[in-house]
């Protein structure tokens, strides 16, 4: 049986799981455009957080049996490995996506007109037109509109290649630091430093207990 306490931290570990998969996977939906439903993200959260939990009640379970203590050691070290390996994967993950909302470091920035919005249900897409410095009238749609927009006829900075300006892209604010890779590298940097430290925890406590 395990005990009251880790049945409670179990609850809270479930918990923040479930927000934690749930939030991820609406950044890859609005980023990727895979254009899932609230409720079939939601499920997907779900399954996700259901088989992180089997996999710690194992665990709790072989832990219990004081004859394999080398299981925590060997929980705590890939739980560290684990959460800089997340770590990484976010943070590579938030300048990817700054990346694409600054200027071409060989383009030309110039001002671009809000053309159209095409209401796609949850999403719209955002189509912005400008003239390049030969006279081409480019149209090109913002491959991260969602929610409201702008309404038609407002302006923006676009970024383009001379030799593509159909590549086009919006160049945003804070050098790039918008909104989805701030809370991306947010994610990368406060979340495994918390799972680093449980883990730690628990190695101190597998040792004092050897």
């Amino acid at each position: 049986m395990l005990s009251a306490m880790r049945r409670r931290s179990l609850v809270v570990e479930t918990i923040g799981t479930m927000i934690m998969s749930t939030v991820l996977l609406g950044f890859a939906n609005a980023l990727l455009g895979w254009d899932l439903s609230t409720g079939q993200t939601f499920l997907m959260g779900a399954g996700i957080t259901a088989a992180v939990v089997v996999v710690q009640l194992t665990v709790d379970v072989a832990r219990q049996d004081r004859r394999i203590n080398l299981v925590k050691g060997v929980n705590s070290l890939a739980g560290t490995v684990g959460a800089l390996a997340f770590a990484v994967v976010l943070v590579w993950a938030a300048f990817h996506v700054r990346a694409g909302q600054q200027p071409f470091p060989d383009g030309v920035v110039t001002t671009a007109t809000l053309s159209s919005n095409a209401d796609g249900g949850r999403y719209t897409t955002a189509t912005y037109t400008f003239t390049t410095r030969d006279g081409q009238e480019i149209s090109f749609d913002d491959p991260i509109s969602a929610g409201d927009q702008p309404d038609v006829g407002t302006t923006a900075e676009v970024s383009y290649r001379p030799s593509a300006p159909g590549d086009a892209r919006l160049v945003r604010g804070w050098s790039g630091w918008t909104f989805f890779p701030v809370v991306i590298l947010a994610f990368g940097i406060l979340l495994p430093t918390v799972l680093i430290v449980s883990a730690v925890r628990r190695l101190r406590s597998t040792r004092a207990n050897a």
